[in-house]
């Protein structure tokens, strides 16, 4: 994970990323969503009015739409702070009228309409670490920010079934047969709570 120090040191110079990549971080960190579900996601599932974007089940990592009993998993709907709104809106200002949130870079006619590859944030990371982080940070990747988001939202005392929820991560056993709340608007105050935490670490 990121300490506090460290991310008052990265947040400042995240844009010289590149705006898109540097996007794609803020987001990743407040939202403590995977790589992959934030490169595949696409515009129909984000709602900026009411503040929530929506993760499908197929796009979950290890579910693949149905739970080992047979039952249909459910998707995962992220309650989206108002940082992480215009942040998104920016994007969309990015991504010239494509189905996905993070379209494909070199868009050639033969490749069409389709989502970037998490390695390319990947390798954005590990050339923005050399070039300007070296001193003063350890090596990070986007897969960092999760549970540098996951370590954050303790310290920053949420509760520990909020704060893995917020992850998606099962609770298991009887919690999981047993409780069945979603836990949006507890999770929407972690959230809120996160993303001021990152945004104070920007010094803005």
């Amino acid at each position: 994970m990121l300490s506090e120090a460290e991310l008052k040191i990265i947040m400042p110079l995240l844009p010289k990323m590149g705006i898109q990549n540097a996007l794609m971080a803020k987001i990743l960190l407040c939202t403590a969503v995977r790589i992959g579900e934030l490169v595949g996601a696409k515009w129909e599932n984000v709602d900026l009015e009411q503040r929530v974007w929506f993760i499908p089940p197929t796009d979950i990592k290890g579910k693949k739409g149905r739970a080992r009993n047979g039952e249909d998993v459910r998707g995962f709907s992220i309650p989206l702070s108002e940082p992480v709104v215009g942040w998104f809106h920016d994007l969309k200002d990015l991504a010239f009228g494509s189905a996905y949130v993070l379209p494909i870079r070199s868009r050639k006619k033969a490749i069409g309409d389709t989502h970037m590859e998490p390695v390319t944030l990947n390798a954005a990371f590990n050339n923005f670490w050399k070039t300007h982080l070296s001193e003063g940070t350890q090596r990070f990747t986007p897969h960092d920010l999760r549970s540098t988001a996951r370590s954050h939202l303790s310290r920053l005392g949420v509760d520990l079934l909020i704060a893995e929820r917020c992850l998606n991560h099962s609770l298991g056993g009887l919690v999981d047969i047993y409780d069945q709340h979603d836990y949006l608007q507890e999770r929407r105050v972690a959230l809120n709570i996160l993303a001021d935490f990152v945004v104070n670490c920007n010094g803005a």
